[in-house]
């Protein structure tokens, strides 16, 4: 017998008769397994989609672009330890438009083989032909052919392209996608980074690039206009100073050739806060699943603590014994397992593109963030091994108990430990000797009723947490922050220069005239050149404004404020309007370098081309309500200065002013969606044949609903499975009691206990469990949801923590009901098939 391993396979199947315990078994670990594999595969999906966005948007998997580097520097560079390798990327010229102002242009690029393929081909997708290899070919981004008016053209067509005003005929030998607009609908990628800095070097401001790649032969028969050679390291997490310095002291660079990094200690935390949420979720399941298999097992040994006592009398071994446990186990572990793993996979197949585009609907990074699920190795051996150590670590405290037992102590084996010191602690219940005994079996074993409990709790507590952190969302927040106007329409000519604003006299006098506006702010901006009084002021100009440097000119926007506008301030000085007001002084954004320069002056061109010098009075720190068209001139990519003047002050430069911005205010919108609505459609037949960005809260609130729910729904269809776990695990005990205590409760019936005794017993002690969970969730449960959801605050920071009553009531009486009924239903089906 010893040694006889077909005679122990034979008695570990003759443990597996049991259908219930069977049933129960496969279905906690198949929901196990279903669980941690779908959270892992969100996460990790979300992080990979994440990496590709990313490399999307930077458009190039390099970390640093110099601009005109020799051909020494260049092979000094090749030979540094620390570089991977070097690609270069040249601009060679642009189609030309008919019209002759446009923001959008179309390059021609040129890569050589390790930029194109170890750079550019990964940030691209959907690349289909050759790349372009006879002088005539080109490839072409899909944005570009659309944008040229050949939407169907295909691989293999010929089309005419106008080139530096010249006529060109060229074949199409590949089409891709590129990601080249950024999600602010400007050019910021590093596939053209060297149109991008011809652009920029000779003073030319282009808001979206489209891209033609031109082939070796053409490039050899043409001048290129630019080059930037771009740098792989092969440490890519070096800090970014760190590195530019020692490449700056290796290469002797000098005045003219710049320096810039890509992605350098990047901040991944974003990325990473998924699989950190998930690792959360993940030790939730595992403790979940550790409690019911752990008790699943124990039913098991309970059940046949009878037949291990048997087999203990012929001989068996405790060696023997637990590998019949341990064995029971793994059987169950390797059917049970893959079909957890096929249904969370199909699951995750549908669930996570689902979950990921309802996430980013409407926003602007929509067409850029892939929405792919992960199918890794590495995903499906992590979860495996999770679930093998939680069945194998689940399964060690049943195996023990299983081979020490003796024949003797297995007739008397009940399940419950050492009881008696109950029967003294719950005297003051002798009244009630029914409650008495209920609370004496539902104490009798401490640890494993624990195991219950917490399985109950963290089903209600994940349910109530989630539901409560997300549930109401506070728009009003959130407007506060992002959007504090009902309505937004601006009109589509940001920096042109004062060229005619796409919003007239016309609309405006529309607009006034409607009767549900309560506030209407009119944004009005100038543009004009300037020159500062001191050197150290012209200096600071001049760092990030290349215009007309040799003249120390410099490109400015106007912006009128009126006297409610300084309202939205707060200024750094105390200081009265009257000098701002009767226009003989400007305003300027508070910053640490235009502190500097408070009671300096700039001197502003007038129409006449004469300059009028203005005091710079005072500055502005950004308040709650500060006015966002403001910030966004300071912080843009424009060569543009910004500066705030009164209306008094702009007659002065006798320059008209144009429309920029509408700023509208209704009622609060959550209470008036409907007249909103009605006002919306108002506003855009008013402004039907004009070129606006149209933005409204209630558009707002439709493109963010569907995320709310989206999450909402796998936040609840997550907890609810966590819920059934704890279930699952509460109908387990209960059945253990009552096959352990079948003697027992023969016993009670026959010196007198009667069936509705019997019942009430039974009830109580799944009453006893339900209220033990009530109060830990109450009193531990709510305040710990709270501080969880207070540290997602920052993130999360419109949705306030709404404890909901109706759930907790709900989630607590379906709860009561299950605890009150399963002991009844079991007993009475046990009673059947006597």
């Amino acid at each position: 017998m010893n040694n006889n391993k077909k005679a122990i396979n034979k008695l570990t199947l003759s443990t597996l008769k049991n259908k219930t315990k069977t049933l129960f078994m496969f279905v906690s670990i198949i929901l196990v397994t279903f669980m941690i594999y779908s959270i892992f595969s969100i996460g990790f999906s979300y992080y990979d989609n994440y990496q590709t966005y990313n490399l999307r948007s930077a458009g190039t998997t390099s970390q640093i672009m110099m601009t005109n580097l020799t051909k020494k520097q260049k092979n000094k560079l090749n030979d540094l330890d620390y570089i991977k390798n070097i690609g270069n990327q040249h601009y060679y010229g642009r189609i030309n438009f008919e019209n002759s102002y446009s923001d959008s242009q179309i390059v021609l690029s040129n890569y050589d083989d390790i930029e194109w393929k170890e750079d550019i081909l990964p940030t691209v997708a959907s690349f289909e032909g050759n790349y372009p290899t006879k002088k005539n070919e080109i490839a072409l981004s899909r944005w570009t052919l659309n944008k040229l008016g050949y939407k169907n053209k295909k691989i293999g067509d010929y089309i005419t392209l106008n080139i530096n005003h010249q006529k060109q005929r060229f074949n199409i030998s590949a089409i891709f996608t590129d990601y080249l607009i950024g999600r602010d609908q400007k050019t910021k990628s590093a596939n053209v980074a060297a149109a991008t800095f011809y652009f920029k070097d000779h003073h030319q401001e282009i808001n979206q690039i489209g891209n033609i790649i031109i082939s070796n032969m053409y490039a050899k028969s043409h001048s290129s206009l630019y080059q930037v050679t771009m740098v792989s390291l092969k440490d890519k997490h070096q800090d970014a100073d760190k590195i530019m310095s020692q490449l700056n002291k290796d290469l002797n660079l000098a005045k003219n050739q710049k320096l810039y990094s890509f992605g350098l200690l990047a901040n991944k935390t974003d990325g990473l806060l998924s699989i950190v949420a998930c690792a959360f979720l993940a030790i939730l399941i595992v403790l979940s699943g550790y409690f019911i298999i752990n008790n699943i097992m124990q039913l098991s040994i309970n059940n046949d603590i009878y037949f291990y006592g048997q087999l203990k009398t012929i001989g068996t071994t405790p060696k023997q014994i637990k590998s019949i446990v341990k064995k029971e186990t793994l059987f169950y572990a390797l059917l049970a397992i893959p079909m957890g793993l096929v249904f969370a996979s199909l699951f995750s197949y549908f669930l996570v593109p689902y979950t990921l585009r309802r996430l980013i609907s409407g926003s602007a990074i929509e067409n850029i963030f892939p929405c792919n699920v992960s199918f890794s190795p590495f995903l499906f051996l992590i979860v495996i091994i999770y679930v093998l150590l939680t069945i194998w670590v689940s399964s060690k405290k049943p195996a023990k108990i299983a081979s020490k037992i003796s024949p003797i102590e297995a007739i008397r084996y009940n399940g419950l430990g050492n009881t008696s010191y109950i029967n003294r602690s719950f005297s003051i219940f002798k009244k009630n000797r029914i409650l008495s005994l209920a609370i004496k079996n539902i104490l009798g074993n401490g640890k494993r009723n624990i195991s219950v409990i917490l399985s109950l709790f963290i089903g209600l507590f994940s349910c109530l947490t989630i539901y409560s952190a997300i549930s109401k969302p506070d728009y009003n927040i959130l407007f506060a922050r992002q959007q504090p106007y009902s309505f937004n329409i601006e009109a589509n000519n940001p920096n042109n220069e004062g060229k005619q604003s796409d919003i007239t006299n016309k609309e405006i006098s529309k607009v006034q005239s409607l009767k549900e506006i309560t506030e209407l702010k009119i944004v009005k901006t100038a543009y004009s050149t300037v020159t500062g009084s001191s050197k150290s002021l012209q200096k600071e100009l001049g760092k990030k404004n290349s215009f007309a440097k040799e003249s120390n000119h410099f490109k400015a926007t106007i912006i009128l404020l009126n006297e409610d506008d300084l309202s939205h301030f707060s200024k750094a000085n105390k200081t009265d309007n009257t000098s701002f007001s009767n226009g003989d002084s400007i305003y300027l954004l508070d910053t640490s370098v235009s502190r500097k320069y408070i009671n300096d002056s700039l001197s502003i061109q007038n129409n006449n081309g004469e300059l009028i010098d203005y005091k710079i009075e005072n500055l502005f720190k950004e308040d709650s309500n500060f006015l966002q068209d403001a910030q966004n001139y300071l912080i843009s990519d424009s060569d543009h200065i910004c500066i705030y003047m009164s209306e008094k002050g702009l007659e002065k430069l006798q320059i008209d002013p144009i429309y920029e911005e509408l700023k509208i205010n209704t009622k609060n919108v959550n209470n008036e969606n409907v007249n909103n609505e009605k006002l919306q459609e108002k506003l855009l037949s008013i402004f039907k044949n004009c070129t606006i960005a149209f933005k409204s809260q209630i558009n707002t609130i439709k493109q963010l609903q569907p995320i709310i729910n989206c999450v909402m729904f796998v936040g609840i269809l997550f907890a609810c499975i966590l819920l059934m776990l704890g279930i699952f695990n509460f109908i387990n005990i209960i059945i253990m009691n009552i096959n352990s205590r079948k003697k027992e409760l023969a016993t009670l019936e026959a010196i007198g206990m009667t069936k509705k005794q019997l019942y009430k017993l039974l009830s109580l002690e799944g009453i006893i469990y339900f209220v033990i969970s009530l109060v830990l969730l109450t009193i531990i449960g709510i305040p710990l949801s709270k501080m969880i959801v207070s540290l997602f605050q920052n993130t999360l920071y419109y949705f306030k923590y709404h404890f909901s009553f109706l759930l907790y009531f709900l989630i607590n009486f379906i709860l009561f009901i299950i605890c009150l009924i399963t002991p009844r239903i079991y007993y009475t089906k046990t009673q059947k098939n006597k």
